[in-house]
């Protein structure tokens, strides 16, 4: 799981436990940017991230691999 944490600039993993209320942080996967709605996913044995940049005031147009 990768939880919004755009404010903190950070996007954290977790691993499921004991679903769904346990979960365990594993570590930080990207830092110093602030990115919204991070999407985590393994395809063809590699994992991929999409998120978008934060912005203020605007809409978000822009989807980054």
């Amino acid at each position: 799981m990768t939880p919004e944490s755009s404010e903190d600039k950070f996007v954290r993993l977790y691993k499921c436990i004991k679903f769904p209320h346990k979960w365990k942080f594993i570590k930080k996967i990207i830092r110093n940017l602030e990115l919204v709605d991070p999407v985590i996913f393994k395809q063809n044995n590699k994992w991929v991230l999409l998120a978008s940049k934060k912005k203020i005031k605007s809409i978000y147009t822009k989807l980054y691999l």
